[in-house]
């Protein structure tokens, strides 16, 4: 699956955990007390209003297998280097923090200079060469391209 951001189809975890604990002839509060799983948390994943994280599906392997859960796992795509990984929330976007800070800075959201370059699947990111020229040549990030664009200071 790509970036997409749905978790699961919307009754299909919801299907299996249900037939599960009528299987095992439980009510909701027994499963959850059982399993230590809310009962919200139960209820809500078996109507299918909750989409069920990358989280809640690996604690619900180790529960009852693979067979029954493995299925549903989803994995997204690293905005930066296009590496698929399993998050385990729905807000992850990078498959390793060397990915995010290099993605966030070029944007622009992390101060220049603060962190070594980092290589990711053999690239160093150009504005961390840019800026390693820039620190050996006594200059700021920004003085160092704008006398690279020929601007006079």
């Amino acid at each position: 699956m790509s970036g997409a951001r749905s978790k699961t189809p919307d009754f299909g975890v919801g299907t299996v955990l249900y037939n599960l604990r009528t299987g095992l002839e439980m009510t909701i509060s027994e499963f959850s007390d059982t399993y230590g799983i809310s009962r919200s948390s139960i209820i809500n994943i078996e109507n299918g209003t909750r989409p069920v994280n990358n989280r809640m599906l690996h604690r619900l392997i180790d529960l009852f297998g693979y067979e029954l859960f493995g299925q549903f796992v989803y994995q997204e795509q690293c905005r930066y280097c296009g590496e698929f990984f399993e998050p385990e929330t729905g807000q992850s976007h990078f498959c390793s923090e060397q990915c995010a800070k290099i993605f966030h800075d070029r944007r622009g959201l992390v101060r220049l200079g603060t962190y070594k370059s980092y290589e990711v699947t053999g690239v160093i990111s150009d504005l961390a060469k840019d800026n390693e020229a820039a620190r050996k040549s006594g200059l700021s990030y920004g003085k160092y391209r704008a006398l690279q664009r020929g601007y006079v200071l």
